[in-house]
């Protein structure tokens, strides 16, 4: 019986899943020769990244535990890329980090945003 969503590989738990991109930068560069655009320090910019799964392997997930559960890494090797800015990728972004905020969360604790978002409580009677 399949006790994790990643699967057993070599009758071994798979616990976790990481990946490594390589060789972005080289779809970056022949991408601003074509489309040129001045970045500053600080800038942020959305990438769009074609990529070719050219490696996984299976670590230990605790490295001194070399008969317990592994990980699953990806190894990536960048074919293209470009930059992009569009209101879809800033949408689906923006989403996703949420997921991954909601996920970093401690249990039980709420967020700073959420604290915000929801305003005073009723019975918050505290002034300020």
């Amino acid at each position: 019986m399949q006790s994790s969503i990643l699967g057993v590989f070599e009758g071994r738990d798979v616990t976790s899943a990481e990946m490594s991109l390589r060789n972005v930068g080289d779809g970056l560069s022949s991408a601003m020769k074509l489309d040129p655009v001045v970045l500053h320090h600080g800038d942020r910019v959305m990438l769009l990244i074609e990529a070719e799964v050219v490696d996984v392997a299976h670590p230990p997930a605790i490295p001194s535990d070399t008969g317990g559960p592994v990980k699953r890494k990806h190894i990536l090797k960048g074919i293209s890329a470009l930059v992009t800015d569009t209101k879809a990728n800033a949408q689906a972004i923006s989403k996703h980090k949420g997921r991954i905020d909601k996920l970093a969360e401690i249990d039980g604790q709420r967020s700073i945003d959420d604290e915000i978002d929801a305003g005073p409580a009723d019975d918050d009677e505290s002034e300020f």
